[in-house]
């Protein structure tokens, strides 16, 4: 962690000289860091490489919306599931 152990004099200074360069690969966990430096972010996960634009707080906000989205399309198939299965039921005891 670059900004590790610094005061924020220090980390400002390392912000600002970090922000005069052209391209920059920020491994950090200082938030405050990444949405000050960063425009993309690439997201490591289940074996894919995602960029998302803008900062961390970006990021956070559509990864958040994309979870939201993935929870609402399971409930949706699982709803779906228990009706088919409540049909199947009551065709089978009707066929009986």
């Amino acid at each position: 962690e670059p900004t590790a152990n610094l005061d924020e004099r220090g980390q400002a200074e390392i912000r600002r000289r970090l922000a005069e360069v052209e391209s920059l690969l920020l491994v950090s966990h200082d938030r405050a860091q990444l949405d000050a430096l960063c425009d993309t972010i690439w997201e490591v996960r289940d074996g894919q490489v995602r960029a998302y634009p803008g900062n961390y707080a970006a990021y956070r906000r559509q990864r958040a919306r994309e979870e939201e989205r993935a929870q609402q399309q399971w409930e949706e198939y699982t709803g779906e599931r228990a009706r088919r299965e409540t049909w199947r039921a009551a065709a089978s005891s009707r066929a009986r």
